[in-house]
């Protein structure tokens, strides 16, 4: 974001109002929309329904008007620490070699991603009403939750950015199956065609 959008990114920079400085109310709706939205991603059977279900709620609530707040930065502080521990702790337990293997992994598929991230950004920004900032967060390989803190860190389109991933993540989920029997079929009857 620094390089490419001139976007200064720096560990001082504030999200949003701090607890203090936010109205009860907004706190109040803030979790209301967290609780409403665990029980909808539930009972609409959501994937990361303890993410998308808040999200769905809180997008109805901001359009709606209802409120126009936005998270204090320690709440977005804590959900970072959260999902920084989260990924670590998968880690435990591994082989230091297969870490270093899967790392080396990572950069090359990185590099191809964030690649076609920035060529798509770039030519979408041409001829669009979007800035590279956003799109190149709609675009990112990297995860629902992770783009959408990074966006409301900038202050940049929340859900734009974040509507692009649940897409992107929709599309995964409903096209995974098809393909990999469609695949699998293929396999077969290569398999087949070779045995006769």
């Amino acid at each position: 974001m620094q390089w490419i959008g001139g976007v200064p990114i720096g560990g001082n920079r504030v999200a949003g109002p701090s607890v203090m400085q936010t109205p009860l109310s907004a706190e109040l709706i803030l979790l209301a929309c967290g609780l409403a939205g665990i029980v909808l991603g539930h009972w609409l059977r959501l994937p990361a329904k303890f993410l998308l279900g808040p999200m769905l709620v809180s997008a109805v609530v901001h359009v709606s008007g209802l409120s126009d707040s936005v998270p204090p930065f320690e709440i977005v502080n804590a959900a970072q620490l959260i999902l920084g521990i989260t990924i670590g702790c998968r880690f435990v337990g591994t082989a230091p070699r297969l870490i270093l293997r899967i790392l080396m992994l990572s950069v090359g598929s990185t590099v191809i991603l964030l690649s076609l991230t920035l060529a798509f950004a770039w030519l979408v920004a041409k001829v669009s009403v979007h800035g590279h900032v956003p799109l190149i967060l709609a675009y990112s390989p990297g995860g629902l939750a992770e783009m959408s803190l990074i966006a409301l860190a900038l202050h940049t389109e929340v859900a734009f950015v974040a509507a692009h991933h649940i897409i992107r993540v929709f599309l995964v989920m409903i096209a995974a199956g098809p393909l990999f029997g469609l695949l699998i079929g293929r396999r077969e009857a290569v398999d087949t065609k070779q045995d006769e």
